[in-house]
């Protein structure tokens, strides 16, 4: 018998390889993936496709002669331990019929009985294989029946509990006690507690979120769990419980993941796509796709609402929500589905929800723009006065509960109706106003809720990658100077078991902790003198003992970091939200940028030749020299305010430089500002100029199919990538929109290249990243016929 951690993947063989591999054939086989077994004339085994979600994690292997001994020796070689051989095991592999249609129709129709967050906890434990329908009828159903006599909540506090308990159970391998045994001990176990151990919402920002994966076989729940809200769950502030999140993962919880010989293709299409055009059912509740944000399509996962009437009786389904968003008419949005779903996604963006703005304090300026090229200088951002930014600090310091309020922000980046973008503190506007531009403006929308995605109250750090690393070195960087800032940083990395303040330095560098505060906490108890950290090296016990066990976490978080994505710490360098020189002080060529991080005591101006550069670098002149004009002279604007932790661009020349940094703009998009002069390259090449792709559009409306098919075709062409790692992308196939795999094999090429990132191949792929960044707003389609197949030099 063996257990799985993951249900396996059912596959068909055949001689053709997949669609999109036409031009591959061979003498090898090639596999599809299946959602089951299926027969002798290639259809669903509709027995194994009932129990295939929920029993697919317990395999019984039949053994021949000589079967055991060549186990032996390939699970030796896998470093497996060895079979323990049993002369007298017998395991019972009798048909109990517990996944019997008829048990499976009788747990759906008591589940439909129950209050929602009841049947969901119940189902969970059904979906993620820790109960059977028999036990959960036979013995948990009474059991819940009792709870359900008292308050609900508690009900399903202690259903969650009894996951734990399970799984506890199992990681022990006991397998001994019963459904009614091990309840009762999450009974007892949650009771003793005296208060619930699961989190719940802290402030109007957030709401408890469930959670369904759909994976290949069956489905996973978990939570609720709090999470930041969106515009269109505050929308209906007593029914959060009718909206749940829907993540598209491989059986062991990742994201699908490209397999040459594999067609995962003709599996997610129909599969996905039913999905999000039928919807689903959880126990009494049908659930129907309403959208996305553009982070979540990222980790395909999207949003789904079950019909409902809110407090006042109104009834709401996903298109009647749908048509309260906004109107997306304007410049033919409608028409391309990937443009549409993106004007959705713009209110499911997590955000917190500060002030409300009266339509007396808009006011709409235009942007600067280039009478020469028309390049926009102030593409994304706006202004805000003074009195109003401090009181959205002020509420927001409120809502998350923090003293924090040192330093606050100059910039905010933020959604109000349908625009977005970055406003800017400006000193010059006297009471409540805020400024917007028209490229700030997506849709109409009547909102008037100005929600912030994100403050930037202190400087974050610049690291370096594999990708800016290339381009550096090609423009006259020496690969010493690269060698010695990864040294220090291994040393740094090293050093946070020897004491709390190396600790400290290392998870605020890398970032780690920082969602529940433990630099904060580290700092702390090491200053009250609460915890003695005499020895924090040798401490194995205790509470020191259990810091020093996150801080070798975090050791060797920070050196798979520095193996595998060269994320190495640049030495006086900061990256920045930018934002526009609304003053008209700078001119063509220089930045301004104060940082002023919570810690120190003043502000420190950056001065002297700069490299500025933006994430992915993939072109050479990604990365482009600016002048830093330092400490602003007497009477300047940046005197008034010093506008702490942004960086300003001017708003004079031809071409904004942002744009030139892989195409950037200032609606959000945060900017590395390198003043470490080693890293400053002795030739700077031209930045790029690319053609605007034409999207994707449609002689008709687009429908929410439309953006189911969408959907699809991106967790698709996302998963495929950029399948061929050839030396010529005219050999490439043609759907390339991952960004990611682009990246990854232009970096292939310009290493292998003597021409570096300048190759004519990296310049071709250097301009399909730049489409592919936009595939999920616009659709926009690279499409490269391929003539031949090259070697796969990375297989393996």
């Amino acid at each position: 018998m063996l257990s799985l951690t993951a249900p396996p993947s059912f596959e068909t063989e055949s001689n053709f390889p997949p669609l999109n591999h036409r031009s591959m054939v061979d003498k090898k086989s090639y596999r599809t993936r299946r959602t089951s077994l299926l027969d002798r004339l290639g259809e669903p085994l509709i027995a194994h496709a009932r129990i295939a979600p929920y029993s697919s994690q317990i395999l019984r292997v039949r053994l021949f002669h000589g079967d055991v001994d060549n186990f032996h020796k390939m699970a030796e070689l896998a470093s497996l331990p060895r079979i323990q051989e049993l002369s007298h095991a017998v395991f019972d592999a009798s048909c109990r019929d517990l996944f019997s249609q008829k048990h499976l129709e009788r747990l759906e129709s008591w589940l439909c009985t129950l209050p929602w967050p009841v049947a969901f906890q119940c189902q969970a434990l059904l979906s993620n294989g820790f109960l059977n329908p028999v036990e959960i009828l036979h013995e948990l159903k009474p059991k819940v029946a009792e709870l359900l006599k008292g308050e609900h909540t508690r009900c399903v506090d202690i259903l969650r509990h009894l996951a734990v308990v399970i799984k506890r159970d199992l990681d022990n391998k006991t397998l001994t006690s019963s459904c009614s045994t091990l309840f009762n001990i999450a009974k007892q176990e949650f009771d003793r507690a005296e208060a619930t151990t699961f989190l719940r919402v802290l402030s109007d920002s957030d709401h408890m979120c469930a959670q369904v994966t759909f994976t290949p076989t069956g489905m996973r729940l978990s939570g609720p769990f709090p999470d930041m809200s969106n515009r269109v769950l505050r929308m209906f502030p007593k029914s959060h419980d009718h909206f749940i999140r829907v993540n598209f993962t491989d059986e062991d919880l990742m994201t699908y993941r490209y397999d040459r010989e594999v067609d995962n293709e003709q599996y997610i299409y129909p599969r996905i796509r039913q999905l999000l055009v039928d919807g689903f059912k959880i126990g009494n509740r049908d659930f129907e796709f309403l959208g996305y944000s553009a982070s979540s399509l990222k980790e395909h996962s999207v949003w789904f609402v079950n019909p409902f009437c809110d407090h006042l009786g109104d009834y709401w389904d996903a298109e009647t929500i749908r048509s309260q968003l906004g109107d997306f008419t304007p410049d033919d949005t409608i028409y391309c589905p990937a443009r549409y779903g993106a004007r959705i996604a713009q209110t499911f963006s997590a955000t917190e929800p500060s002030i409300t703005i009266d339509p007396s304090e808009f006011e709409t300026i235009e942007d600067i723009v280039s009478e020469d090229t028309g390049s926009c200088f102030t593409d994304g951002v706006g202004t805000i006065s003074p009195e109003l930014a401090e009181e959205v600090w002020t509420m927001l310091c409120a809502s998350r509960r923090t003293k924090t309020r040192r330093i606050p922000p100059s910039a905010y980046q933020i959604r109000i109706g349908g625009h977005k973008g970055v406003v800017v503190r400006d000193h010059t506007l006297s009471g409540r106003k805020i400024r917007l531009r028209p490229s700030m403006k997506k849709f109409d929308a009547d909102s008037t809720v100005l929600e912030i995605s994100m403050s930037f109250q202190r400087p974050m750090t610049t690291y370096l990658n594999r990708q800016l690393i290339m381009l550096l070195e090609s423009n006259g960087v020496p690969k010493d100077v690269f060698l010695e800032l990864q040294r220090r940083a291994v040393q740094d990395a090293n050093a946070a078991v020897d004491s709390p303040d190396d600790f400290i330095k290392v998870i605020e560098t890398y970032g780690l902790g920082h969602s529940f505060a433990l630099s904060s906490v580290v700092h702390q108890l090491a200053s009250c003198g609460i915890i003695d950290f005499r020895g924090f090296k040798d401490q194995d016990e205790g509470l020191p003992g259990f810091f020093q066990r996150i801080a070798k976490l975090a050791v060797s978080h920070a050196l798979r970091d520095l193996k595998h994505h060269a994320r190495i710490p640049v030495p006086e360098s900061y990256t920045l939200v930018g934002v526009a020189d609304e003053w008209d002080c700078l001119e063509e060529g220089q930045v301004y940028a104060c940082v002023w991080d919570p810690r120190w005591d003043e502000p420190r101006w950056i001065e002297g030749e700069v490299l500025i550069s933006r994430s992915p670098a993939v072109h050479p002149g990604d990365a482009q020299i600016a002048e830093a004009i330092g400490k602003p002279p007497a009477g300047s604007p940046f005197e008034l305010d010093k506008l702490p932790n942004a960086l300003v661009f001017s708003c004079k020349g031809e071409r904004a430089l942002p744009s030139c940094l892989g195409g950037g703009d200032l609606d959000g998009d945060i900017y590395s500002i390198i003043g470490y002069l080693d890293l400053h390259p002795i030739r700077a090449p031209d930045p790029a100029d690319y053609p605007k792709g034409k999207r994707t559009e449609l002689d008709r409306l687009s429908t929410i199919e439309d953006i189911a098919d969408f959907v699809v075709e991106y967790i698709i062409s996302d998963m495929i990538g950029l399948v061929s790692k050839s030396w010529n992308p005219s050999l490439l196939p043609f759907r390339i929109h991952s960004s990611m795999q682009i990246a990854t094999n232009h970096l292939i090429i310009s290493d292998m290249s003597d021409q570096g990132p300048k190759d004519p191949d990296c310049i071709i792929l250097s301009e399909l990243h730049s489409r592919a960044v936009d595939y999920v707003k616009v659709s926009i389609v690279n499409l490269v016929e391929p003539r031949y197949i090259s070697p796969y030099v990375l297989c393996g």
